[in-house]
């Protein structure tokens, strides 16, 4: 029985860090796109005011999908066993 909780413990850890890590990608993905777009229109003549905000705009959501990859591999961590830093800091490990 410890057995199979463990195993189903294992899965939905792998399962949300899957989960997080397409998310990261995708979002990454769509802000860095942003970004070159914000770039080529900020070198033409027509939207050229449009460039600046969308390449900070597109900085910031590539980023926050970076964060999410980041955050991934949490779920990885405890899938193997290995407890967070939060969960170390309150043990006095």
């Amino acid at each position: 029985m410890q057995l199979r909780t463990e195993l189903e413990e294992t899965q939905a850890n792998l399962r949300i860090s899957h989960n997080r890590f397409r998310t990261g990608i995708l979002t990454s993905a769509i802000g860095y796109s942003i970004v070159i777009l914000g770039g080529v229109l900020g070198g033409s003549e027509d939207y050229a005011e449009w460039g600046q905000p969308l390449i900070f705009t597109g900085g910031v959501i590539g980023v926050a999908g970076a964060v999410f990859i980041f955050n991934s591999n949490t779920f990885i961590g405890r899938a193997g066993g290995i407890p967070s830093r939060r969960e170390r800091k309150k043990d006095g490990s």
